[in-house]
């Protein structure tokens, strides 16, 4: 999600994929930004207009690359180039529409005040269609490079939230953890609930109706493979290692996981990591157990900003495995609810299956493919006492970050 596709007249790829991390468009999206009054982009999308956005780097293409602007006859996320290139229609689904920071999420349609702001067109986006619908078929030239039957029916997909669905995240008060290189809470909620701080984003859930209240730290698995490189030889095959919970050791210094900038709650680009309370007793497992804790601290930040506008989960589904005890024991705690695992280990594959079960009539709705398709994994509780310290951690931890 997030990351942009310029195609041609003839829609075959004008550049590479501009994904996430690439932060060229920083001031682009500051221009833009001044262009609206004060919290438009958020009131109209339900997200921060940031550089890693489509929104700012269409922006800065129109303004440092004119002659490659001219040519693009479409913006498009990287799923639906690769469906084109298969054969497929020039369309996108609510998540990735969201994503752009151009899609106005109550009207569901692309917004012209905000395409107006830098300088494109409704017709430079594609077409927004529901994400199980049918967009095409397979071309003979694709199906004779897999070696599939030509004219198989191509379905819209959608963004990488669509992995809500594979965790059964469908009723309000449900939520979903994922931990991959960023980390994501998301909440499912039937009340467009815009936070008044402009902090929490709000994305359209994939059933209608419904919306996703959360958000996403930048570098949560990518500060745990980064800390495992700087702490080379504590550990295999690049893993981390953690002592949870601790034995008699000193408190661990905050860890702040800003390497990538920040998203969460922060919404600074230039924000950097920062190791905070250190002292002389301190050791490699004590930078170790903080890192981890940076990780879910950022995350119980989300989760207690989305409770404050209403959406209150009583337990979170984890898209990461529960297999690492260690790890998943001192999510539980620091959340302060019950983390409950999945029997599926990729959940934006089953989301994506799941959609073309309910194009081809397997299922009559999301719903009951969710029924059909998602199965509980083992749980893991929260330790009370543990839990209220998390609280303190996390007062201290608010402190830190905002200073």
């Amino acid at each position: 999600m997030h990351d942009l596709v310029a195609l041609d007249a003839d829609l075959r790829p004008l550049t590479s994929c501009w994904t996430l991390f690439d932060r060229r468009a920083e001031e682009s999206a500051a221009e833009v930004q001044r262009r609206l009054p004060p919290g438009e982009a958020y009131r109209r999308t339900g997200g921060q207009l940031e550089g890693y956005t489509p929104a700012a780097k269409i922006t800065w293409l129109r303004e440092h690359e004119p002659k490659l602007f001219a040519a693009t006859r479409l913006f498009v996320a990287p799923k639906d180039a690769l469906r084109i290139m298969l054969g497929g229609e020039p369309v996108t689904d609510p998540l990735d529409a969201a994503g752009t920071l151009l899609w106005n999420l109550e009207a569901r349609a692309w917004d012209e005040t905000l395409l107006a702001a830098i300088g494109a067109r409704a017709e430079q986006l594609p077409e927004v269609r529901e994400p199980w619908a049918e967009a095409g078929r397979l071309s003979s030239e694709a199906a004779e490079a897999f070696g599939l039957p030509q004219g198989l029916p191509l379905v819209v997909g959608a963004g990488d939230d669509i992995e809500v669905i594979a965790a059964g995240v469908v009723a309000p008060g449900q939520a979903l953890e994922h931990i991959g290189t960023t980390g994501t809470i998301l909440v499912c909620t039937d009340v467009a609930a815009y936070d008044p701080e402009e902090l929490v984003d709000l994305y359209p859930h994939p059933i209608a109706g419904r919306y996703l209240l959360g958000g996403t730290t930048n570098a949560a698995g990518r500060s745990l493979d980064w800390a495992a490189r700087l702490l080379a030889g504590m550990g295999d095959a690049g893993r981390l290692p953690l002592d949870y919970p601790p034995s008699d050791r000193p408190e661990p210094p905050l860890y702040l996981p800003c390497i990538k900038g920040e998203r969460g709650l922060l919404w600074s680009a230039g924000a950097t990591g920062a190791f905070c309370g250190l002292r002389e007793e301190h050791g490699a497992a004590d930078l170790a157990l903080a890192v981890y804790e940076g990780v879910a601290l950022s995350l119980k930040e989300i989760i207690a900003a989305a409770a404050a506008l209403g959406a209150t989960p009583q337990s979170i589904v984890s898209g990461t495995p529960l297999d690492d005890r260690s790890w998943a024991q001192l999510r539980a705690d620091c959340y302060g609810l019950r983390l409950e695992g999945l029997a599926s280990a990729d959940l934006t594959g089953l989301g994506a299956a799941m959609l073309a079960l309910v194009n081809q009539g397997v299922y009559g709705s999301v719903e009951q493919a969710v029924v059909g398709c998602c199965r509980s994994g083992e749980s893991v509780s929260p330790d009370p006492a543990r839990a209220a310290e998390y609280e303190r951690r996390l007062a201290r931890y608010l402190s830190v970050a905002r200073a």
